[in-house]
């Protein structure tokens, strides 16, 4: 099984599955339930693989170690963990393990016992050449931990999967238009401005990250869909395709923030780039 790579963040640590099932859970109180971070792993994945998705890779880290209470065991408070997906070619419903211009799918998962944020997932593309991640969606099927939640959360997690397995086609045609869409230097210029003058897509002090891992990509791969025509003199790019400046956001966002803010700001990567296609 492949592991995949999950940034750490503001002191948080890679941990195995049977070290996340030994993590303590906080009782909690009337009003706030928490639930342990292996129980949301272990419903994920067995809502995934009764919808015909098999489990391919993982990566799990866990952040904050503290106490919620004076009286509550120490703790790993913060849970961020990620799933890596294909289908079942037979008990898949589209029989398939990946559409054309398919990365491979994706889901986030996040859950918390300090109140920082609700149990949740996040459904996206693994871009595997480099380990790069792109969150398509946002955290949207969620739970917070109030009361009866672990009697809801089977409905929310199905909620998510059904929700996941809709948008595998929009994931494989955004990808597609993005290998088709070729720019110009100017306007690889403009979009960074916009990236995060207007869509917060990336901090400004990455903005040179971009630009240069744009005119030389950490990849081979990432030029594959370049027009042969105009081509790349030299190192100065005058034209290359939106899916090589989209690599060269995702290659430049990885290890800045946590997992959640790399979802907000791959989607403001998505919606800016989306624009620019015209799609």
């Amino acid at each position: 099984m492949r592991k995949l790579n999950l940034m750490t963040h503001c002191g948080s640590n890679h941990v195995t599955r049977d070290q996340l099932a030994g993590e303590a859970t906080p009782k909690g109180t009337e009003t706030h339930r928490p639930i342990p971070h292996t129980m949301l792993w272990d419903k994920c994945l067995a809502a995934f693989q009764r919808s015909g998705y098999n489990l391919v890779g993982e990566a799990h880290a866990v952040n904050k170690w503290g106490r919620i209470e004076d009286h509550e065991p120490e703790c790993h408070n913060q849970y961020f963990g990620l799933m890596e997906l294909n289908r079942d070619s037979v008990l898949g419903h589209d029989g398939e393990a990946l559409l054309e211009g398919e990365a491979s799918l994706v889901a986030g998962i996040r859950n918390a016992h300090d109140k920082r944020f609700p149990s949740a997932i996040a459904w996206g593309a693994g871009l595997f050449v480099c380990d790069n991640l792109a969150f398509h969606g946002e955290f949207t099927v969620s739970r917070r931990h109030t009361k009866n939640i672990i009697e809801d959360l089977d409905g929310c997690i199905q909620d998510a999967v059904q929700m996941f397995g809709t948008s595998r086609r929009k994931i494989a045609d955004r990808h597609e238009a993005y290998k088709r869409h070729q720019l110009t230097e100017p306007q690889v210029h403009d979009i960074l401005v916009k990236s995060w003058d207007k869509y917060d897509a990336i901090p400004h002090i990455a903005e040179k990250d971009v630009l240069r891992e744009y005119r030389h990509p950490s990849h081979e791969e990432h030029k594959q869909y370049d027009n042969p025509v105009s081509g790349f003199p030299g190192s100065n790019p005058t034209h290359g395709s939106v899916w090589r400046l989209y690599n060269a956001f995702t290659q430049s966002l990885k290890g800045r923030g946590s997992l959640a803010t790399l979802s907000d700001r791959t989607q403001g990567v998505h919606r800016l780039l989306d624009k620019v296609c015209a799609i």
